[in-house]
């Protein structure tokens, strides 16, 4: 029938938009100004995983070596819950330069920093500075499963609903007068009460047909 492909129709473009429904992206850091400890303006659940990009620009020191591990820093209250960086990533950079990483905290972060203590050479310590830190991820939307059911509700009450209206339409068919007056008019008035046997959806009208 017509109906049901209508139905089926709206429902694949229900689906379609389910993917945006499930998952979002949220951005729980974003400065360009030099990085201090600082609350993030979202924290980020434990098993979040973000993408940290940031520009690290060296202050002084001497210049890294492998040895190097200065980064970017997740932390809560209590605890680091996760790090952006990793060993020797600094190595030979003298002038500002982008890098981004993915971090998936171990627990709910709440704050972010930055460390360049890195390897300390004798009289001096290797420092750089972390700007144009962004902090981005994907949060959890409904489950896939639930929107899904949602779905198919939706389809099939629209169902009913399309099914009464086809009813409607059918029986107004049958409602044209078959006795005029001598002036050739005709006027009646009625009732109606249609319903869909078992998807709960019904109807009742009052009727006049002047013709």
């Amino acid at each position: 029938m017509k109906i049901k492909k209508v139905v089926l129709a709206l429902a694949a473009s229900f689906a379609m938009a389910s993917a945006n429904i499930h998952a979002a992206t949220t951005t729980y850091y974003s400065s360009a100004t030099t990085l201090t400890a600082t609350n993030l303006t979202t924290p980020i659940p434990a098993g979040t995983q973000v993408t940290v990009s940031f520009t690290a620009a060296y202050s002084s020191g001497p210049v890294a070596t492998a040895n190097y591990t200065g980064g970017i820093l997740l932390f809560n209250t209590t605890s680091l819950v996760g790090f952006a960086g990793e060993t020797g990533y600094l190595v030979g950079v003298t002038t500002p330069t982008s890098f981004s990483f993915t971090v998936t905290p171990t627990g709910l972060a709440t704050r972010i920093s930055s460390s360049s203590n890195g390897m300390a050479v004798s009289p001096t310590t290797i420092i750089y500075s972390f700007s144009n830190v962004l902090i981005t991820g994907v949060s959890a939307g409904p489950a896939l499963s639930d929107t899904q059911t949602s779905l198919n509700n939706t389809a099939a009450i629209l169902q009913g609903i399309y099914t009464l209206q086809n009813a409607v339409i059918v029986n107004g068919f049958a409602y044209d007068c078959s006795l005029f007056d001598t002036k050739g008019m005709c006027i009646s008035a009625g009732g109606r009460r249609t319903s869909v046997q078992g998807e709960g959806v019904d109807n009742t009208s009052g009727l006049v047909i002047v013709a």
